[in-house]
């Protein structure tokens, strides 16, 4: 079966799905297309990895639940977002174990600190690193992914956004 442009919860979770280099390099085309304009052109000399923001294999008390919802409801929810492109970006290869299963906090000043990516400016804005703000990303993310790559109009417009004339 073919890859869907989006899930119900944003994209599909993909990185189970994709080849990790094909991730990176849907990632290294948002990042390009992110790029303002009156932004100085940076050269990356380096292969970039592909990081979780919410680690793969997070543990509650760097990582707490919503206290709102059931603990299998939101492990659940947690689960769903885990592997989208919202909870994905690219960081270097001597970043990307420095911040492996660290709190949020920890990770955002490490990325706040060494990244030049447009890429995850947005992200060192966000207080919290919560399922919503990743459903939110993968939004924003999407919307960008389109205007690369416009999909067919028909699943386009399934996925609940105007589509393009060609």
């Amino acid at each position: 079966p073919g890859l869907s442009w989006r899930g119900r919860d944003g994209w599909t979770p993909i990185y189970d799905r994709l080849q990790t280099r094909r991730v990176a390099m849907v990632l290294a085309a948002l990042e390009a297309a992110l790029v303002p304009a009156k932004m100085e052109a940076v050269s990356i000399k380096e292969a970039l990895t592909t990081e979780h923001l919410l680690p793969q294999t997070w543990k509650e008390d760097a990582w707490p639940l919503p206290p709102n919802v059931s603990r299998e409801e939101a492990t659940a929810d947690r689960q769903r977002v885990l592997h989208t492109f919202g909870n994905l970006t690219l960081v270097n290869k001597k970043l990307n174990p420095a911040l492996s299963n660290s709190a949020w906090p920890v990770k955002r000043s490490a990325i706040q600190k060494y990244s030049v990516l447009a890429l995850n400016k947005p992200i060192c804005q966000e207080e919290a690193w919560t399922e919503a703000v990743i459903r939110r990303r993968g939004e924003e993310l999407f919307r960008v992914a389109l205007c690369i790559w416009p999909g067919p109009a028909a699943r386009v417009t399934e996925a609940g956004f105007a589509a393009k004339a060609a």
